[in-house]
């Protein structure tokens, strides 16, 4: 008899993590568990993932961030599938899946931790507090995660300030705050988890490929305009700043940036990096993918650099992992990124990805081998950006040095961070949970 797997997933709150949520539930169907998707969502178009897969779905709707009714409706949708362990993915589906999994007294909870943020607000946090002894697994998908909560990390994160986490202050022994709360938050919610209950699964990713079209064309199907020449003081410049790297005419380097349009994401680093790479007499157009609250915000500051012809924001294209290998560079300037499958896509392509040096990226990147890791320089954003140019510009300047890094990159993906090696990995520890 198949034993029933029930994936709750948070959308639109990572929507990389929905990602792998849903490449994991198609890969496990089929064989010896029976699985279905419930959707936690907001108000809008869906994740272009669902519209895709071959699970059966269950779609509820999340008005407000405390939702009575679709608390009800997650609880409806876990009574008529009757699980046998329910996985959640996201922190909204983290609360609402796991209390609605208690409720209908399904056997085994996981609990999918692959941030290190913490349930912000103290009605979170008592709630967190209070699922976490119902919760038999815990899941993340590497090492620094599972540290970060082994070791107290959310009630010392003002200790990590320029690391992680600069939202909180401390307000007196035992007690923190977040930035835009009033309220003090007693250490003790959040919790400190037992590092017996951690299971770490890397996350995994489909090689991506090259199509035949040329770089012309893909700027002409996302309606980007040919590149115009540079204007200055003293006329225009034809050629570039000697020992840059050449123009390209009519076939301009292309670097990638995918992620939410959210102020820890970085955005501005990026597009500060971009009016430099201008100024070098560089032929480039920096794709942009994705939307968020900062969207007409980076829009503005774009502008305001006269880069509109350089930077674009094309927002969420379902036919990106197409685009992906057509990059030069793929730029990773967020903190605190959660699975960072964006970079493993980029170097599963071969395209080298210059990446700030976190935690995260280390376990993805070796410096100077499969990508290049940006210092952050502590609270110095003028140092981290500046290095962002000068090793982007190192790297479009050297084919043969890029081409190694990329090499390198598509093996360590394909060795280390295979989708079948994430979805084994999670299998076996369904198996082990479920024999218990």
């Amino acid at each position: 008899m198949k034993r029933r797997i029930l994936h709750i997933i948070s959308v639109p709150d990572n929507s990389e993590l929905t990602e792998q949520g849903v490449r994991l539930a198609e890969g496990l169907s089929g064989g010896e568990f029976d699985v279905r998707i419930c959707v936690l969502q907001r108000p809008g178009p869906l994740a272009h993932g669902f519209a895709r897969t071959k699970v059966p779905v269950d779609f509820v709707t999340r008005r407000w961030s405390v939702d009575p009714l679709a608390f009800v409706r997650v609880c409806a949708a876990v009574r008529r599938f009757k699980p046998d362990l329910v996985q959640t993915w996201g922190e909204t589906a983290n609360l609402y899946g796991r209390k609605a999994a208690i409720r209908c007294g399904v056997p085994k909870i996981v609990l999918g931790l692959h941030q290190y943020d913490c349930p912000n607000g103290w009605l979170f946090c008592f709630w967190n507090e209070s699922l976490d002894r119902n919760t038999d697994r815990i899941v993340s998908h590497n090492n620094s995660i599972r540290d970060f909560h082994t070791q107290g990390g959310c009630a010392t994160n003002s200790r990590n300030r320029g690391f992680f986490h600069e939202n909180q202050r401390p307000t007196g022994a035992g007690y923190y705050t977040r930035s835009g709360s009033s309220f003090a938050i007693p250490s003790r919610w959040d919790s400190n988890y037992d590092p017996k209950r951690f299971s770490v699964v890397p996350s995994g990713v489909v090689p991506l490929k090259a199509d035949s079209r040329s770089r012309t064309e893909i700027l002409k199907r996302l309606g980007i305009p040919r590149i115009a020449a540079v204007p200055f003081d003293d006329g225009e410049r034809t050629t570039p700043t000697p020992g840059f790297p050449p123009k390209r005419g009519d076939d301009p380097y292309l670097i990638g940036v995918i992620g939410d349009l959210t102020p820890h994401k970085r955005i501005k680093d990026a597009i500060w990096a971009c009016e430099t790479l201008k100024f070098a007499g560089l032929d480039y157009h920096c794709l942009i993918f994705g939307d968020g609250p900062e969207r007409e915000r980076l829009l503005r500051y774009r502008d305001l650099l006269t880069i509109t012809d350089r930077v674009h924001f094309p927002g969420d294209r379902p036919e990106i992992d197409e685009l992906i290998p057509h990059f030069d560079l793929f730029w990773q300037t967020g903190r605190d990124e959660g699975p960072p499958i964006s970079v493993l896509k980029a170097m599963s392509a071969g395209i080298p990805v210059l990446a700030c040096d976190l935690p995260d990226n280390r376990e993805l990147i070796a410096d100077e081998e499969t990508g290049i890791l940006i210092p952050e320089f502590g609270e110095d954003f003028r140092r981290r950006r500046s290095c962002l140019v000068e090793q982007s510009l190192r790297l479009l300047g050297d084919d043969a040095l890029r081409r190694k890094i990329g090499e390198a990159a598509a093996v360590r993906v394909l060795e280390r961070f295979d989708t079948e090696k994430m979805i084994a990995g999670y299998a076996e520890t369904y198996r082990e949970l479920l024999r218990s």
